[in-house]
């Protein structure tokens, strides 16, 4: 990751696992979005709340831009909505993970992000990352 980072861009630079997609209307989901909230269709490209990564400059851009913005409760719609407004275009990062992912050594050491991995099974992911002899 320091590498990919060190030849990105100094500004304007956001990147994660990046979704295109748009509102689920089902109410019974977790990520259902009304239609009086949000009544597009399809969001901007946005990075999977579960990570990503802004050069220094983004922050308080999208801050900023967040005082103009009608709220939405799924941060990383938002976030992607208040990106879209500065055009900013997020790069995808093969890495990121926004669904779970088979625990191996190496993978685990490579990746950035993982989702639904249960305490016990991180403290057991952590522990073999910082306590064992492999070699990837």
């Amino acid at each position: 990751m320091v590498a990919y980072l060190a030849a990105s861009p100094d500004t304007n630079f956001v990147t994660g696992m990046v979704i295109n997609g748009g509102p689920i209307r089902d109410p019974k989901s977790k990520w259902y979005m009304p239609k009086d909230l949000y009544p597009g269709s399809r969001y901007p490209p946005f990075c999977s709340g579960t990570g990503y990564a802004l050069s220094g400059d983004v922050p308080p851009k999208i801050y900023q831009t967040s005082l103009s913005t009608p709220y939405l409760y799924l941060e990383d719609v938002f976030v992607a909505i208040c990106i879209d407004k500065l055009k900013i275009v997020p790069k995808n990062h093969r890495e990121f993970h926004n669904w779970r992912t088979t625990y191996t050594f190496c993978h685990y050491k490579r990746i950035l992000t993982a989702h639904m991995v249960t305490p016990t099974e991180m403290l057991r992911y952590w522990n073999d990352q910082n306590n064992n002899k492999h070699t990837c």
